[in-house]
């Protein structure tokens, strides 16, 4: 059994997959991040596109005019964007199946870490989100 050091999640399912079949470890892994790759260039751009134009092109400029620092607002956004995911954590196990409540938690806590670091990449190119001026 493979568990994270605070034994909260496990990870059976892919053990028993893989001990289940005779699949070559290697071999599959380079095609999932092949299959990762053809995906983020596709149809997960659509997805980001559309959170870049909402999340710093409207929201992190918002905040910032009423009155939030550039830090403040940027840890605003990383709260809105994790929780705003809550209901697909809750409904359909969005990356947490196993322990959804903390799923929530961790995923925001994760989305505002994220959160100042992509403002600053978004500030100092020229973004998509400047479409949303």
């Amino acid at each position: 059994m493979i568990t994270c050091s605070i034994g909260v999640f496990t990870f059976d399912h892919i053990e028993e997959t893989i001990q289940a079949t005779s699949i070559n470890v290697p071999i599959s892994l380079l095609l999932t991040f092949i299959n990762a790759y053809i995906a983020s260039i596709s149809i997960n751009a659509l997805y980001a596109i559309g959170e870049e134009i909402g999340w710093r092109g409207f929201l992190q400029r918002r905040f910032e005019s009423l009155g939030l620092s550039f830090v403040k607002a940027s840890l605003m956004v990383g709260l809105v964007w994790g929780v705003r995911h809550a209901p697909a954590i809750i409904l359909l196990g969005h990356n947490y199946p196993e322990n959804r409540l903390i799923g929530i938690l961790l995923f925001t806590l994760f989305m505002i870490s994220a959160s100042i670091p992509h403002s600053i990449i978004t500030r100092s190119s020229s973004s998509i989100s400047s479409w949303s001026n």
